[in-house]
């Protein structure tokens, strides 16, 4: 339907950027990232979905293993954004950039996130210390607390039970690290691919800590 509507040559610059969108994401459920990026970088030229375009764009550079362009795309991502939106985008840089092995770069990033955020700032905050960790940052962390405030939190999305598994194997809880990396992986294994694809730096991470674990 995307491609007919599309093929009718609409000069409406705004329906143009939503029939892209819809091929994109057919596209990504494809795995065609090759093709999904021509179609986001579309997107981006039409400048009508903004930030949503870039983070299109590097969703699908991420497919290609193309990890300086999704840098690229999102870091103007967090520039052009909502306000309300820019401490998800700075995360989402900040992951990438620790999963990039640039950990100095990312504990910058991930403060910022903190700085912008109105939730998920347990989240970043813990992200950001050990991303510092990974960078050889001195700071002053009380792991523990960071534990025990994502515990607490309403609601363990996905990511958090991530970054949990993270941070209970490095307090030497290797019981609750294996069961947060498994409930994270578990938690995955229904969701669509672009959700698997945007964290499967994420993913490869926590499979090889379960194995660590487990030796």
């Amino acid at each position: 339907m995307a491609s007919r509507g599309l093929s009718r040559g609409s000069d409406d610059p705004e329906l143009i950027a939503l029939l892209l969108r819809q091929l994109y994401l057919v596209r990504m459920e494809e795995q065609n990232y090759a093709e999904a990026l021509l179609l986001a970088s579309e997107m981006v030229d039409l400048e009508e979905l903004g930030d949503i375009a870039r983070q299109d764009a590097a969703r699908a550079a991420v497919g290609l293993s193309d990890y300086e362009t999704a840098i690229g795309h999102l870091r103007i991502a967090s520039r052009i954004s909502p306000a309300d939106r820019r401490a998800f985008h700075l995360a989402t840089l900040g992951a990438l950039l620790r999963l990039a092995g640039r950990a100095r770069e990312a504990a910058a990033t991930l403060g910022k996130a903190t700085r912008w955020a109105q939730k998920d700032r347990a989240l970043y905050r813990a992200q950001e210390a050990l991303a510092a960790r990974e960078a050889g940052i001195e700071q002053e962390v009380d792991w523990l607390s960071l534990r025990k405030e994502l515990e607490t939190l309403e609601s363990l999305r996905g990511y958090s039970l991530y970054i949990l598994g993270e941070l209970c194997a490095l307090l030497g809880d290797r019981a609750a690290s294996r069961d947060y990396l498994e409930r994270f992986l578990r938690r995955l294994e229904g969701a669509p691919l672009i959700k698997q694809l945007a964290l499967k730096g994420e993913l490869g991470r926590a499979r090889a800590l379960l194995l660590e674990l487990s030796a």
